[in-house]
């Protein structure tokens, strides 16, 4: 625009403001049109923001950053966890049920596969199939379904061992590789790890105040426990093996 014309377009425009009328060359629709354009790039890429938060970690295979629960809060699932399993457990799935009360684990995904000697990621078919298959092993010892006598029989599979409290504590830690041998490690109080011969279809008193014992299979063995007189539950845990605590063990005290 030469300045002769544009000096006429001020003009025009001071005219116009003094009469009380619109400018002649108003900046208002181009400054519209500059405003729509800027809300419609700041809404397409809020919305490409949003799409690629929700399918990134679908296209990754990653179901996302884990949620960090407080103590609080995991102790709260867990009682709802035990809860529910009481309240679907039967005869048959009973002690399935049971590591809901003994696990001693605060994973925020309750990881039952890999305790009853499965993969992580086992699905809730294998689980259940599992659950049958340790179900005659279970039974052997007794007080099954009858409660005579009065315990409970605690799967326990190799990468975790069961921990018994007591005047002298017990701990019985099942591998592949003592299984596969006949025998299961365990400790009594503050003494050596050792190993006690057993074998399938046949209980083995683990040492001198231990409970029964029986294999189950090549990786888990089931450990029978009388229930304490109140509370009717037995004075123990389930606990993963760490490399700290395996360590440990081998070291002995």
């Amino acid at each position: 625009m030469s300045e002769e014309l544009q000096a006429d377009v001020e003009r025009e425009d001071q005219a116009a403001v003094v009469a009380g009328g619109e400018p002649a060359a108003s900046k208002k629709p181009k400054r519209l049109i500059l405003y729509l354009v800027v809300s419609c790039v700041v809404i397409i890429a809020a919305a490409v923001s949003g799409w690629l938060y929700l399918a990134l970690p679908e296209l990754n295979g990653d179901e996302g950053i884990p949620i960090a629960l407080s103590v609080d809060e995991i102790a709260l699932r867990k009682a709802e966890r035990e809860k529910e399993a009481e309240a679907t457990a039967n005869w048959q799935n009973y002690h399935c049920n049971f590591f809901h009360k003994y696990y001693d684990g605060d994973e925020v995904e309750f990881p039952l596969g890999e305790l009853l000697g499965l993969a992580a990621d086992a699905d809730q078919d294998a689980i259940e199939e599992r659950c049958e298959e340790l179900l005659p092993a279970v039974r052997f010892l007794g007080g099954w379904p009858t409660s005579r006598p009065k315990q409970d029989n605690i799967v326990v599979c190799d990468g975790f061992k069961f921990i018994i409290k007591g005047g002298v504590p017990v701990e019985i830690t099942p591998t592949r590789e003592n299984l596969a041998q006949g025998v299961v490690a365990y400790g009594l109080g503050k003494e050596e790890t050792r190993t006690q011969a057993i074998q399938k279809g046949q209980t083995t008193r683990v040492g001198r105040f231990a409970p029964l014992v029986v294999q189950a299979d090549d990786r888990c063995v089931v450990v029978g426990v009388r229930r304490l007189p109140r509370g009717g539950a037995v004075a123990g845990r389930v606990v993963r093996i760490t490399a700290k605590t395996a360590s440990a063990q081998q070291k002995g005290p």
